[in-house]
């Protein structure tokens, strides 16, 4: 996207691999007494290849189809009107804070609940959500943080990964 350039490719070209995570093994194995020490190492399969799919623009009747939908939600409140990724960032410290800190906020969003997200974004700004501090968190600690929400473990290294990037190359917040 033009808004965060090329950051997806620098987050997969450079930093912790997201595909080879450590994370706590069970305590089933008996030769090691210290079990809550012991980690392993997942590896996830190689990813899928893209398929571009073609298609000739919107459908022909899209005007009719969004103003249903915009009739449909006039009298509905869903939890992204009220704490969606536009919400769940502080605006109070600039438009480049409140840029990356929805950044951030969707990031965390995939595959979770509005709610979750809005939680976990909660205890990343009391811990202190800028690019800096961010990135010189340790990943288990942003695990924490974020736990409310779906594949926490991966998206941590991403959070991390991604404030590294915005605060050493993109001049702390400035994603234009």
């Amino acid at each position: 996207s033009p808004l965060f350039g090329g950051l997806q490719q620098q987050l997969q070209e450079q930093f912790v691999n997201p595909n080879q995570v450590n994370v706590p093994t069970s305590s089933t194995n008996s030769y090691n007494n210290d079990d809550s020490q012991r980690k392993r190492s997942i590896k996830c399969s190689e990813p899928k290849k893209r398929v571009k799919i073609e298609h000739e623009g919107p459908p022909a009747n899209w005007r009719t189809l969004y103003d249903n939908i915009v009739e449909m939600r006039k009298e509905i409140v869903a939890p992204v009107d009220t704490m969606g990724c536009f919400k769940t960032a502080d605006d109070s410290h600039g438009p480049k804070m409140y840029r990356y800190q929805v950044m951030i906020s969707l990031m965390l969003s995939s595959q979770t609940k509005d709610e979750k997200t809005a939680e976990a974004m909660k205890r990343l700004k009391e811990f202190g959500l800028t690019p800096q501090k961010m990135a010189e968190s340790e990943v288990e600690v942003l695990q924490q943080l974020i736990r409310s929400v779906g594949f926490w473990k991966k998206k941590a290294v991403y959070l991390k990964n991604a404030s590294h990037i915005v605060h050493t190359q993109h001049d702390g917040a400035d994603l234009d």
